[in-house]
């Protein structure tokens, strides 16, 4: 029997503390799902690395509460975190970023978020000094999500787009995988191969 609680960024800028109750309740074992950074690049807790946005809605001393609890308790922690869609390392990075088709601006969604090239060192780094410390704070796995491309024609990219994911995946999870941490991808692109 599997079981799993996630748990997205609004319930933490809300009410982390009413999450930690809600965790608690979880019997032993359960899999607990947190996303920790959002789409426009702020992260859901105080990073220690350099120049990290923290979403001023947060309650910095509540997160390093229930971080701290979790890496105590007997669950399997997730810590979820957008790849390659990013708004804040694409505003201060635009070389790492996906340009439109029409110009030399980097592409939006909807949502006003940039996109990252994963066949860039960049951002490839920048994936693993936030899942080392993922699992520094004691994470059991990190699950990069937005591992595509943006749903759009409208980009200029010369290169072939599943290369660049299979070799971002296969750098990553070289770089960060133990026997005691995995790495795992959200990507729905047909020919996508797991490291």
């Amino acid at each position: 029997q599997l079981s799993g609680f996630y748990v997205t960024t609004s319930m933490l800028v809300d009410d982390p503390e009413a999450v930690e109750d809600l965790i608690r309740e979880q019997p032993k074992g359960t899999a607990i799902l947190l996303e920790l950074k959002t789409g426009t690049g702020n992260f859901c807790y105080k990073s220690s690395l350099p120049n990290a946005p923290v979403s001023s809605k947060v309650d910095e001393e509540a997160m390093e509460g229930l971080i701290k609890y979790l890496a105590k308790a007997d669950y399997y922690t997730i810590a979820a975190v957008p790849a390659f869609r990013d708004r804040a390392y694409g505003l201060e990075n635009t070389s790492s970023g996906i340009h439109h088709s029409s110009g030399g601006y980097l592409w939006a969604g909807s949502d006003n978020c940039y996109w990252l090239d994963p066949a860039k060192s960049g951002p490839r780094s920048y994936l693993i000094e936030i899942a080392a410390e993922l699992r520094d704070l004691g994470f059991n796995e990190v699950v990069f999500t937005d591992f595509t491309f943006p749903p759009t024609e409208d980009i200029l990219y010369e290169g072939d787009k599943l290369t660049a994911l299979n070799e971002a995946a296969q750098h990553l999870v070289y770089n960060l995988a133990t026997e005691d941490f995995c790495v795992s991808f959200l990507c729905n692109d047909p020919g996508f191969a797991l490291p």
